[in-house]
């Protein structure tokens, strides 16, 4: 019987020829989703989370996500990818007052933020850093509080820190936060540059808040910690101390609602999409065939009292119109794409670049233009109003400064000095006057990072706001 399927897989291979069958299909990577398994994944974190008998809810949208919401449960933000949109902010924090849902947020950027600043924090988004015995930058020092009240020592990974929403300067004293209790502080120096290492103006090391706990009056709490490596993959993996500490907080935090549901805004994270080509031949199932035409032998053995070549040939026959079949089917085939459900994402069309580069001589205008769109793009995004209307009518900002919770003044200023240099730069103007188009450009990044920086967005920072670049294509 071998033998015959063998003769006929040859046959097959002449009449009919090999298809290549293309799939898409999506996977997070370098992302901290509770779907990415890599070192910055959460899937260890999820997986614990249901194994202590806890629900945990993946929301793959925002329809998703309010659903969830209506039944109550606890909030698991951690370390996303794009900035929480200011409505949905504005849906979560109102869930929080009307007792329905606990908030955790694990975010050394500041994607976070324009949650956190309706509780009067924010992080800053600029690492810690502590000097090493060779004089170079390491993870800072903290004392952190553990569920119990006992203090641990920590070294913080890459960590942000927390700062009053009304306070502007870098070197103000962080004795408290308003209507916050502190359970974290770091030890460091502050990477003002977000260069990754220690410059010679960034001696002044101080102490900084890098956790908190604000009770509302409804009895939900938000827990922020600006350092998300301890609920990461890696840390799990190596067993890292302040891992169970955080897994404490989270549990005993979710343990106050009746559902014990974890909720998880899955849809604030990267998905990267890969195209697979996979080769296919009918004849490939003919090794499936030899089993079964094994078991249907034994059948017919079993049930047909006869001569071997009755039983042969009904064996044939069946498997003769099964190779039938299956020209029919797959002889025809055609590339099928199978696409996950696509979704909208603001997509930066600015590339960082060098000060130095070459590239950027003559083209100060084009980049002026490109900022001025991508600083748009965000404003509709966030706010559904595009910046060419804001100028128009002013009596828009104040809601919008409100809503970003920057000066009313500086923002109207710095939105107008923009717009002038934009419409400028278009030629629609000839004022203002400008000599120098390089140090201008310089100037409007610096104004347009004003005006993005309360969104989450940025101009002159890479993804996770690390490693400044001055210039932008």
């Amino acid at each position: 019987m071998i033998v015959i399927l063998a003769v006929i897989g040859i046959i097959a291979c002449f009449y009919v020829p090999a298809k290549i069958i293309e799939v898409a299909t999506s996977f997070y990577m370098n992302t901290a989703s509770p779907y990415s398994i890599g070192w910055m994944g959460t899937s260890i974190l999820y997986n614990k989370l249901q194994e202590d008998n806890f629900t945990v809810y993946v929301a793959e949208d925002r329809h998703q996500l309010l659903q969830a919401l209506n039944k109550g449960g606890t909030i698991l933000i951690i370390a996303p990818d794009h900035p929480i949109p200011y409505d949905l902010a504005d849906t979560i924090f109102n869930s929080w007052i009307n007792g329905k849902a606990n908030i955790i947020v694990f975010d050394e950027n500041t994607t976070s933020d324009p949650l956190l600043r309706k509780y009067g924090i924010y992080i800053d988004g600029r690492a810690l850093l502590y000097p090493g015995l060779s004089q170079t930058q390491g993870f800072p020092p903290a004392e952190i509080i553990e569920v119990n009240g006992s203090r641990v020592l920590a070294r913080l990974n890459w960590a942000s820190f927390l700062i009053p929403k009304n306070v502007t300067s870098i070197v103000s004293k962080y004795a408290f936060i308003r209507n916050a209790r502190i359970i974290g502080k770091a030890l460091g120096i502050i990477d003002l540059n977000d260069n990754g290492k220690i410059d010679p103006n960034e001696g002044a090391m101080s102490t900084y808040p890098v956790g908190a706990i604000i009770t509302g009056s409804s009895g939900r709490t938000l827990f922020v910690f600006t350092d998300s490596y301890p609920v990461l993959n890696a840390a799990f993996q190596m067993n890292y101390s302040l891992t169970r500490v955080m897994l404490q907080y989270i549990e005993k935090i979710s343990n106050t609602t009746s559902s014990k549901t974890i909720i998880i805004p899955n849809f604030l994270y990267n998905r990267d999409y890969y195209r697979l080509k996979v080769p296919f031949h009918p004849a490939l199932l003919l090794v499936y065939a030899a089993k079964y035409t094994s078991i249907a032998d034994n059948y017919f053995e079993h049930i047909l009292a006869t001569s071997i070549y009755v039983k042969t040939g009904i064996a044939m026959l069946i498997l003769l119109l099964a190779v039938l079949v299956f020209i029919k089917i797959f002889g025809g085939i055609k590339r099928e794409d199978l696409e996950p459900t696509p979704r909208r994402e603001l997509v930066s069309m600015i590339e960082i670049m060098g000060p130095s580069t070459e590239a950027m001589k003559g083209r100060e205008k084009d980049i002026v233009v490109s900022i001025w769109k991508f600083i748009n793009d965000v404003y509709y995004t966030l706010f559904d109003i595009h910046l060419d209307d804001i100028v128009k009518d002013p009596a828009i900002i104040p809601d919008i400064a409100r809503r970003l919770g920057i000066d009313e003044e500086k923002f109207k200023m710095y939105l107008y000095k923009m717009y002038r240099i934009y419409m400028k730069a278009l030629g629609k103007t000839k004022f203002p006057i400008i000599l120098n188009w390089r140090s201008t450009l310089k100037r409007f990044i610096n104004m347009g990072e004003m005006l993005l920086e309360p969104t989450g967005y940025t101009l002159i920072r890479r993804k996770g706001y690390r490693d400044v670049a001055y210039l932008i294509k």
